[in-house]
C-alpha cells in the first residue's frame, strides 16, 4: 500500500532545508521516497547491495584517532545559547553519580527541542483501554507542525534516513552508497549538538565509551545501523528501523517509537490515530497540548499497534543521547522521570546492538 506526502509539504520542507544549507537532494530522498518500499517491497538507492563488512562501519577507513580527521557538519546545528557556554556540556560530579540528575541535564540540553503550541499542536481526543481497537479519535494527533521546526539539520538528516529500510519485519535490509552516505551525515549532525557532546562526556568520565569522536561514532553506529535478524529474518532489522522507523509483520506492528516518523506517517494518510490509552490510575491527569511523553494507539499498515509509547517534540538527538545513556550505563529497566511523568525506559541490548528503546509511562 502505498502513499504519497502532499506536494505543498515536502516543497516547504525542502525550501526550508536549503535556508540552511542542508542537501535538497538528502530532505527530497527521505521524503519523496517514503511509499517506495511498500511498492517494490525494498528500499530505494541499493545500488549494487553494498554491505559494510560485518562488525564494520563507515568511519573504519578514516586514519589515526583524531577526531578532527572526519569533516565536520558544514553548516551549524544549532543557534548560540548564552546558558550553554564554556563548561556547561561538561559534567558535575553529582551527575556522575545521579543517574536522574544526568537525565535532567540531557532534557535541559536537547536546544533543538521544539514548543508545544508554538512549534506544534497535538490533540489526543478520547482515551480508551489497550484493549479497546475502536477508533476514537475525531481527527489526527497532530493539528499542526511547523514546517521551520522540520528545516532544523539533525531533523532533516533524521528523515533523510526513513526510507532506508523495508518495513516487512523478516526481509533482508540493503544498504546503498547513498543511504550509507545518509547514515553518517545524521550521525555527524547529532554528534556536533550540546546534548549528545554531554552524553559523549558523561559516557568515557564513566569509562563506558572512548574518549576519540570516530571511536564513539562506531558504538553509535553498532547500537543503531548495524543489521541482524528479526524473526527469522537474516539481516533484517536494526535498532535504528525497529525504534524510529517502525516494522510490521502480520498481526503485529514493531517499535515506531518516534513522533516525527508518526506525525509524517499521518500526514501522507498512512497512519491512523485512534486515540491515546488510558492510565491504569484514574487519578492521574490527562493528557493535553503541553504532554511530551504520549502513550497512543493507531493503525499502519492494516496492523493494529495497541499501546505505542513516544516523546513528543523532542529532537532526534536527545532521543539518541538519553537511550544510548540508558543502554551503555543503565539497564532493561531505567526509572526516571522527564517533563513532569515519571518514566522507564526500556532497553534491548542484543549483543552491543538495540533490539528496541521507548519510554513507558508509568502509572
Amino acid at each position: 500500500m502505498g502513499f504519497h506526502l502532499p506536494k505543498a509539504l515536502v516543497s516547504e520542507i525542502t525550501k526550508a532545508a536549503r535556508k540552511v544549507g542542508v542537501s535538497e537532494k538528502l530532505v527530497h530522498q527521505g521524503l519523496q521516497a517514503l511509499d517506495l518500499e511498500a511498492k517494490t517491497g525494498a528500499p530505494p538507492n541499493s545500488g549494487a547491495g553494498y554491505r559494510p563488512p560485518p562488525g564494520g562501519t563507515p568511519y573504519d577507513h578514516v586514519a589515526g584517532p583524531s577526531a578532527a580527521a572526519v569533516p565536520q557538519p558544514q553548516h551549524a546545528v544549532v543557534a548560540p545559547r548564552p546558558d550553554l557556554v564554556g563548561g556547561s556540556v561538561t559534567p558535575t560530579q553529582e551527575e556522575l553519580n545521579n543517574f536522574q540528575a544526568a537525565v535532567n541535564k540531557l532534557w535541559d540540553l536537547d536546544v533543538n527541542r521544539l514548543q508545544p503550541g508554538v512549534d506544534y499542536e497535538i490533540e489526543a481526543g478520547e482515551g480508551k483501554k489497550i484493549y479497546e481497537k475502536a477508533d476514537l479519535a475525531a481527527g489526527s494527533l497532530f493539528r499542526f507542525v511547523k514546517i521551520e521546526a522540520l528545516q532544523k539539520p539533525t531533523f532533516a538528516a533524521f528523515v533523510a534516513l526513513l526510507d532506508n529500510y523495508t518495513a516487512q519485519q523478516n526481509v533482508t535490509e540493503v544498504v546503498g552508497q547513498v543511504e550509507l552516505q545518509e547514515m553518517t551525515t545524521f550521525l555527524d549532525e547529532i554528534c556536533a549538538t550540546p546534548v549528545m557532546q554531554y552524553v559523549h562526556k558523561l559516557l568515557v568520565a564513566k569509562n563506558l565509551a572512548p574518549a576519540d569522536l570516530i571511536a564513539f561514532k562506531k558504538v553509535l553506529w553498532k547500537m543503531w545501523f548495524e543489521l541482524y535478524g528479526r524473526d527469522g529474518g537474516r539481516q533484517s532489522s536494526s535498532g535504528f528501523e525497529h525504534v524510529f522507523v517502525g516494522e510490521y509483520k502480520e498481526g503485529e506492528v514493531g517499535g515506531l517509537h518516534n513522533w516525527i516518523q508518526i506525525f509524517l506517517l499521518e500526514k501522507a494518510g498512512a497512519l491512523n490515530y485512534t486515540g491515546f490509552v488510558l492510565p491504569r490510575n484514574r487519578g492521574k491527569p490527562r493528557p493535553d497540548s503541553q504532554t511530551h511523553i504520549l502513550t497512543i494507539q493507531f493503525e499502519w499498515m492494516n496492523q493494529v499497534k495497541a499501546a505505542c509509547s513516544t516523546f513528543i517534540g523532542t529532537s532526534p538527538e536527545f532521543e539518541i543521547a538519553l537511550y544510548a545513556f540508558c543502554f551503555l550505563a543503565g539497564s532493561e529497566n531505567n526509572r526516571m522521570a522527564i517533563a513532569g511523568a515519571n518514566v522507564n525506559i526500556k532497553c534491548y541490548n542484543l549483543s552491543g546492538r538495540v533490539g528496541s528503546s521507548y519510554p513507558e509511562v508509568e502509572d
